[in-house]
């Protein structure tokens, strides 16, 4: 496990909460996401406001697989557009998408790499179906408060401080 690349994706996040979000591998500020299927349109009223004063200073939103991608340089990154005087980017997906490359760059088996990229049953099934084992997401209490504050930037990156320490501190397993 490369614990040093983890807690540099923690440390990213926690600059700037409202960068992270688990809910997508990466979302831009004008509402493209790019996950493992395609690029596509998404309602980001979960991430910003109308006025787009609650868009992070580079625009993206990304949970730990996509900023992991991003902050390794595995993702390119290229300007967007300009909201409220900050210049967006957007990032092309990384060739094999954005867990697996993650995974590779986090040396993560693929048991640990489930557990560590889907906080709870409910997002799972958005992402890969029923391939996901119920065991293989954040356990209690993790799962539970992450989702309660969902909607909360610094709460969601406090939880996920604790989180990957509890990864990290048991290899994984939990």
């Amino acid at each position: 496990m490369n614990v040093e690349l983890l807690r540099k994706v923690v440390e990213h996040v926690e600059l700037e909460p409202r960068r992270f979000n688990m809910h997508e591998w990466y979302v831009d500020a004008t509402g493209v996401v790019c996950g493992e299927i395609d690029v596509c349109n998404l309602d980001v009223s979960s991430f910003f406001d109308e006025n787009g004063s609650d868009v992070p200073p580079c625009g993206v939103v990304g949970c730990i697989a996509g900023t992991t991608c991003i902050i390794s340089g595995k993702a390119i990154g290229f300007p967007r557009g300009i909201i409220n005087g900050r210049k967006l980017f957007e990032y092309k997906m990384p060739i094999g998408g954005w867990a697996k490359n993650a995974q590779k760059l986090l040396e993560l088996t693929d048991d640990q790499a489930e557990r560590l990229f889907y906080p709870g049953y409910w997002y799972a099934p958005l992402y890969i179906g029923s391939q996901l084992h119920s065991e293989n997401t954040w356990p209690e209490p993790f799962a539970g408060q992450y989702f309660r504050n969902r909607y909360n930037p610094e709460e969601r990156v406090k939880i996920l401080r604790a989180r990957v320490e509890h990864f990290i501190a048991t290899n994984g397993a939990e």
